[in-house]
């Protein structure tokens, strides 16, 4: 506490518990009290640091992606004892990416990857931006693409929250005249009382299962805004 009202930075912080190998030790710790008393540099350190270390905003350079657990990829920048940072979307590993810091844990930042285009990002991805949940999420998606911060008041309401997003959002890839990209589905389900997949042919994607003879070629779809091309972005 003392090295934190002095305004000092601790970077981390590791507790560790001495058990003894060799001889007993005299002084015996009681289980509870090591474990609030960690759980209490958790709460009242930790976290103060990591805002006093990585402020919002800070843009962490170089991230390496290491692993995704469930929604949330996981990464850290190379060096000794580095940060932990999650990004709660998921992304593509063993590759680097800055990431703007948007929160703490007690042993880890949050972030979005940085610059973040408002015009090809996912969903999932959307949500995790400051003041946007899933329906300001969703309605961005549908709305766009979108030329500038003025025009993305068209899917967001509250100048506060655009004026939060003035530092993270860039918008690339913008045809006003586009419409929002198209995703042909991989499967079709319950088409006429079965499933049946979908390939592609030189014509274009083809129903494939039952009555297969029969089934023409559909039309396909030209769309200069398709996700692969987002991604690529």
């Amino acid at each position: 506490r003392k090295v934190r009202d002095e305004g000092l930075m601790i970077r981390r912080i590791n507790i560790r518990q001495v058990l003894p190998v060799r001889r007993e030790f005299k002084t015996r710790v009681d289980q509870r009290t090591f474990k609030r008393f960690k759980e209490d540099v958790r709460e009242e350190i930790d976290r103060a640091m990591l805002e006093r270390v990585a402020p919002y905003g800070t843009v962490l350079k170089d991230v390496y992606m290491e692993l995704v657990d469930g929604s949330t990829t996981f990464g850290r920048q190379i060096g000794s004892y580095p940060l932990l940072v999650g990004i709660p979307y998921r992304l593509e590993t063993e590759r680097f990416d800055d990431v703007f810091v948007t929160g703490w844990g007690f042993r880890s930042i949050t972030g979005v990857t940085y610059p973040f285009d408002v015009n090809s990002m996912p969903l999932d991805a959307m949500e995790a931006l400051p003041g946007i949940g899933k329906k300001r999420a969703a309605k961005i998606v549908l709305e766009r693409p979108y030329k500038d911060l003025e025009d993305l008041r068209r899917a967001i309401d509250d100048p506060s929250v655009i004026e939060g997003l003035r530092d993270i959002v860039v918008f690339r890839r913008c045809n006003v005249h586009a419409r929002a990209p198209f995703e042909f589905p991989t499967r079709l389900k319950h088409v006429r009382g079965r499933s049946r997949d979908l390939r592609k042919d030189e014509e274009g994607p083809v129903l494939q299962g039952a009555h297969e003879e029969s089934a023409r070629p559909l039309p396909r779809i030209e769309n200069s805004h398709s996700r692969n091309e987002g991604r690529e972005a």
